[in-house]
């Protein structure tokens, strides 16, 4: 790894936390990405899901069928999936996973895998 960033993206983080979305959106910003917050998975968060490069979404908030397969559907875009490290296995719907707590050096590398491994088509970093 080099640990050149790669080039500025943009974000959709779907997170119920005020704070943690605070967090998130800030790390993000810093690193140069537009990012865009969002509490719930709505009809009009959905609509918003592919017009983004990244999705960060908590995982307590992908509930429904119909929520699971908006967000398992979004083949180019880059899904992060987010949640606690209580043991149960992450949804079927992510690029990849990021127990909380986490830091935000944690953030910043699965972030910059996952836009990386979007950009050049690889599934593997």
């Amino acid at each position: 790894m080099t640990g050149r960033q790669p080039a500025p993206a943009r974000v959709l983080v779907v997170e119920p936390d005020e704070a943690v979305c605070r967090l998130m959106t800030h790390v993000m910003r810093a690193d140069g990405h537009a990012v865009t917050c969002r509490s719930e998975l709505t009809a009009m968060t959905v609509a918003i899901l592919e017009t983004v490069d990244l999705v960060v979404v908590d995982g307590s908030l992908i509930r429904t069928p119909r929520e699971r397969d908006a967000v398992s559907s979004l083949g180019a875009t880059g899904v992060l999936l987010v949640g606690e490290a209580d043991g149960a296995s992450p949804a079927p719907v992510a690029g990849g996973y990021l127990p909380k707590p986490f830091a935000a050096s944690a953030l910043r590398a699965a972030v910059s895998s996952l836009l990386r491994r979007r950009r050049t088509g690889s599934m593997v970093d």
